[in-house]
């Protein structure tokens, strides 16, 4: 089965693993402005999700408040997202720091060649165990075409949990 890049185009055949690539997902100025999701971003993300055979894990606040949770979730599944993608959240940490709580869902979830990223609109690059994983979204645009075709890239060709 040959891959497909974030408009449906054929492409080389993915890497395949025995563990699915994972994308950690902030909600507001990824998928939300305003505190409303985007259906263009959302059906973005979708598309990259779709593309990469990747899980989501939510490193969102939305994660924290049920209503918003399920608001969410519904609305990945109503553009195309199997429910069963979503398979997870990052813990909440004292310090309350993004960066720490996605390190913290990695080392419980250990995988030796886990692909992995990080969409947010939160500056997150200081964190060095992030580098090469994390992608800046624009709050002003929400996720474009090209971070997502970056993200994308990144999934198929890199992005791996470096273990030492």
């Amino acid at each position: 089965m040959q891959s497909k890049d974030l408009h449906g185009h054929s492409g080389a055949a993915m890497a395949s693993a025995a563990t699915p690539p994972v994308v950690f997902l902030d909600v507001d100025g990824v998928l939300a402005l305003g505190g409303v999701l985007i259906e263009s971003c959302v059906q973005r993300f979708v598309r990259l999700v779709l593309s990469s055979d990747a899980r989501v894990i939510l490193s969102t606040s939305w994660r924290a408040i049920p209503a918003m949770k399920q608001h969410l979730l519904e609305s990945l599944v109503a553009a195309g997202l199997p429910q069963d993608r979503v398979p997870g959240q990052t813990p909440f940490c004292e310090s309350g720091e993004r960066a720490e709580e996605i390190l913290a869902w990695l080392e419980m979830n250990p995988q030796e060649h886990r692909r992995w990223v990080v969409l947010d609109d939160l500056d997150l690059s200081e964190n060095r165990k992030l580098s090469g994983h994390f992608f800046w979204v624009d709050p002003a645009t929400g996720l474009t075409d090209e971070c997502a075709e970056a993200a994308l890239a990144s999934l198929i060709d890199g992005g791996m949990m470096s273990r030492t």
